[in-house]
């Protein structure tokens, strides 16, 4: 819901999308099993939403830890939060290069370094789970 209100937030689209969600019978049925895909869910809203803020408002030293702890987080709710993680990575690369090439410097002080950051936070936190995984079942994602 925020994420929406950040990116368009003179529309109705995060009600839509909040209402879509809380009704729809797949997303009840997942969520009421006793499983992870809730928590995997969850951290793939909260890394929209921080995609949406570091593109609001310019990418900041603290969106690029939160979007790096939690992509090394979704990892080890659920592999398939990867492919989020990989989307907002590339979104901060890409809002790091644009940072660079506007000239105003008010209030980004991560902007050149802000994908090195989220990304070495990812790849630190998350080679426990992979080296684990790649000696028990051979696979690093396994």
């Amino acid at each position: 819901f925020r994420a929406g209100k950040i990116a368009f937030p003179d529309s109705k689209i995060a009600e839509t999308a909040v209402f879509f969600a809380a009704l729809s019978p797949l997303h009840l049925g997942v969520g009421a099993g006793s499983n992870n895909d809730g928590l995997a869910g969850m951290i793939c809203a909260w890394l929209l939403f921080w995609m949406a803020h570091a593109w609001k408002n310019g990418v900041s030293r603290r969106a690029a830890l939160c979007i790096g702890i939690l992509a090394a987080l979704g990892l080890y709710a659920k592999t398939t939060t990867l492919v989020v993680s990989f989307v907002a990575l590339t979104a901060l690369l890409f809002l790091t290069r644009r940072g660079e090439n506007e000239s105003s410097t008010a209030e980004k002080p991560a902007t050149r370094n802000g994908f090195a950051i989220a990304a070495l936070l990812l790849c630190v936190l998350a080679l426990p789970l992979l080296l684990r995984n790649q000696f028990l079942y051979g696979d690093p994602l396994g």
